[in-house]
């Protein structure tokens, strides 16, 4: 939980999936929404095996200043280590009569197994 407005320091891209249809049955775009600062923790991670692929999960907790524009499915850029992540939860929090949004994120790395 973030305790004071200082701790917001890494610059984060959000990005809103939109989905859509078109003559071939279906597409999906993107569009940058902003760029902000953000808290961003590395919660740790796991490993799972999928088909014939390693899938290695990791979570991470990103507090930013309150906006009614983020919201589940979005995608986040760490743009430090230009990390992809995609939005899971959305909660808003109250700390020091100020809103904050704290957003419970996924980054997905496959890996192919060698035979």
């Amino acid at each position: 939980m973030i305790k004071s407005i200082n701790e917001l320091d890494q610059r984060i891209r959000i990005t809103q999936v939109v989905e859509g249809t078109d003559e071939a049955g279906g597409a999906t775009s993107t569009s940058p929404f902003n760029e902000i600062w953000a808290k961003v923790e590395n919660l740790g991670g796991g490993m799972a095996i999928d088909g014939y692929q390693r899938r290695f999960n990791y979570s991470y907790r990103i507090t930013v200043r309150h906006n009614d524009k983020t919201h589940e499915g979005d995608l986040i850029t760490i743009l430090s280590t230009n990390t992809q992540l995609e939005v899971k939860q959305v909660t808003t929090q109250e700390i020091a009569r100020q809103l904050y949004l704290e957003m419970g994120c996924e980054a997905r790395k496959f890996v192919v197994n060698q035979f």
